[in-house]
């Protein structure tokens, strides 16, 4: 009990301010439920519906949106006539002409490698007033969500894990290519 009284002491001379404890826990519990409600009352009921949904771009019906970046969002799809699943990223609209620019440019670069940690670029263009470079779709979480989801990796998995990227990157400036786009969250 003594240190109790001790513990409480010392945190009074540091915060002259300091309430009791039981008034203190008030004033907290009092703000959160504030806060709680705040936040209750400003979420919407329903999430949004995805403008792109349904959206046909290059040859690909839009399924869902599974990354945004800075230069756009990125889109699963799935192209018909070929049964098979891409990944499609879509400037927003009014990108500039320099956004433009740098979409079509990343796109070549990728376009000419061909290696087992690049993901494959297919296609690029404009299709439905959207610039957009479609993709190889790799199925599975990316090391951010993992990373996210059950803290870091185990020291061998995070060495192969660099050692992979790394492998990735010095095939592509092997070839002279100085602008290699690497996704957040790989």
């Amino acid at each position: 009990e003594r240190a109790g009284y001790l513990l409480l002491d010392a945190i009074r001379r540091r915060d002259p301010g300091f309430q009791d404890v039981s008034a203190r826990i008030k004033d907290l519990d009092a703000a959160k439920a504030g806060a709680e409600a705040a936040a209750a009352a400003s979420a919407p009921t329903a999430p949004p519906q995805d403008p792109f949904l349904g959206k046909v771009i290059g040859g690909c019906a839009i399924l869902e949106r599974i990354g945004e970046g800075g230069m756009g969002m990125i889109f699963k799809a799935r192209h018909p006539g070929l049964d098979k699943v891409f990944a499609i990223k879509v400037l927003p609209a009014g990108g500039g002409d320099l956004d433009i620019e740098r979409l079509f440019r990343e796109a070549r670069i990728a376009a000419k490698l061909n290696h087992p940690n690049i993901v494959q670029v297919v296609n690029v263009g404009q299709d439905s007033g959207h610039h957009f470079i479609q993709m190889e779709y790799v199925d599975g979480d990316n090391l951010l969500s993992r990373v996210i989801r059950d803290g870091p990796l185990p020291l061998k998995e995070a060495i192969r894990v660099v050692h992979t990227v790394a492998e990735a990157l010095r095939y592509a400036h092997a070839r002279g290519d100085e602008h290699v786009v690497v996704l957040r969250g790989l």
